[in-house]
């Protein structure tokens, strides 16, 4: 067996079984491991066989946290990377009610740095948890 970090598949052949890496990161939940025929997560072990190769893909849970204007969450919603990949990015919320925008001026969500802008429904890559903000 190998492995190769980055989310790029991992090859299995062998009987016996396998301590499977725990791995970690400050941007995102490590979930376990995804086999790519069964969609089966797996945690810490894997028993295989040597008549079948199994692939396995790391999957991570990547969290957005959306916030009103004062600061306050608004809605916290995870998407895992399987289900990223099937889209290929996050759609943005649509605007939210909140007393501090006006509804005739529009608002958008920017990132917690302030360098990145998205209007409603923009798609948003992602690369790890994400916080956006409402703005006017």
């Amino acid at each position: 067996s190998y492995y190769t970090p980055n989310n790029a598949p991992h090859y299995f052949w062998t009987d016996e079984e396998i301590a499977l890496p725990q791995l970690s990161s400050t941007s995102m939940r490590f979930v376990g491991w995804k086999d790519d025929s069964s969609g089966s997560i797996y945690t810490s072990t894997l028993l295989t066989s040597s008549t079948s190769r199994i692939v396995l893909t790391e999957e991570w849970e990547y969290k957005i946290t959306y916030y009103y204007t004062d600061g306050r969450v608004y809605l916290t919603e995870t998407i895992t990377t399987s289900e990223f990949a099937s889209k290929g990015y996050v759609a943005a919320l649509s605007p939210i009610d909140d007393p501090n925008i006006n509804p005739a001026t529009g608002s958008f969500w920017r990132t917690s740095d302030g360098t990145t802008m998205y209007n409603p429904s923009d798609p948003i890559p992602l690369t790890g948890n994400l916080e956006l903000y409402a703005t006017q």
